[in-house]
């Protein structure tokens, strides 16, 4: 079919090779208009790398697009460019070699930066396990361990454990019960945590919860028991004795003598109550990792 000069026509061609030599797959081409969407005839499909040569057709109005050439796992590549000055029928957007980079995605207890994750386990509403958690945005293929957290709880009631197992076991009220937490997926805008409660060798649940790196999220696990979690940042907390980093407001300066009780919270000092401290908002993070 031949074009003329009138129609809204041209050309997008070049060729895909990726920064770690992988070869992307599902990548798709997209167009974007500044200004009105109906300026738009056709506007995303999908493509075959390495090879890139697709055509759109739009208004043949001089606007300005923004091309966008996404495969997943890798980061986006943008192009600007207006109709008739930059691309027309006779004229194609040349992209040449493209190479992409691969995206970025969290990973936790990985300090890069100040970005944190504040993780909360409770049953009916009492804390089982909290702790504030680095995050850090790295490739992919750099970060090969993942660090699990192992913990004991007692539960003050009974819990049935359904969905996991064929039957829906019940554990009873003071029996101790084990819970792993480990990093189960990375994306780039989350992590995901996996979890599991157990007793010896009998599981009563596996599940999965994603923890967002930009809004705060909860899993219902079992009834009344939350998994909860929410971004923070760490710029301004401050490093004390003992190698914890945590926030300026829960540094406290404790007279000789003086005694802080981790129930109440009151400071007495001599038979007398002369402070008291809630706790700390987010946990601290530590700083010096226990040895294996």
């Amino acid at each position: 079919m031949g074009v003329s000069a009138c129609d809204g026509y041209f050309r997008v061609r070049g060729t895909i090779d990726a920064q770690n030599k992988a070869l992307p797959a599902n990548c798709s081409v997209e167009l974007k208009v500044k200004g009105s969407p109906n300026a738009l005839t056709c506007c995303d499909r999908t493509i075959s790398p390495p090879k890139i040569d697709t055509s759109f057709t739009v208004a043949t109005s001089r606007r300005s697009y923004k091309f966008i050439l996404a495969c997943d796992g890798f980061q986006p590549v943008e192009r600007d460019f207006k109709y008739g000055s930059d691309v027309s029928p006779t004229r194609s957007l040349e992209l040449g070699a493209v190479t992409l980079v691969p995206s970025k995605v969290w990973f936790w207890f990985t300090d890069c930066g100040t970005e944190a994750l504040v993780l909360d386990l409770t049953l009916d509403g009492k804390a089982l396990y909290r702790s504030t958690i680095p995050v850090c945005a790295a490739n992919r293929e750099d970060h090969t361990e993942s660090k699990k957290v192992s913990f004991s709880f007692v539960p003050s009631r009974a819990i049935t454990w359904s969905g996991y197992r064929d039957e829906a076991p019940t554990t009873e009220a003071g029996q101790t019960l084990s819970a792993d937490l480990w990093q189960a997926g990375a994306d780039p805008n989350d992590l995901v945590v996996g979890i599991s409660v157990s007793e010896g060798r009998v599981i009563y649940t596996n599940a999965t919860h994603v923890a967002y790196l930009e809004r705060p999220n909860t899993t219902e696990i079992e009834k009344g028991l939350l998994i909860t979690t929410h971004p923070t940042d760490t710029a301004g907390w401050v490093h004390v004795p003992g190698g914890m980093l945590i926030r300026p407001e829960c540094v406290h300066h404790i007279p000789n003598g003086a005694t802080v009780s981790t129930e109440s919270g009151d400071v007495t000092l001599n038979g007398t109550v002369i402070a008291h401290w809630d706790d700390c908002a987010e946990p601290g993070i530590s700083t010096r990792p226990l040895p294996p």
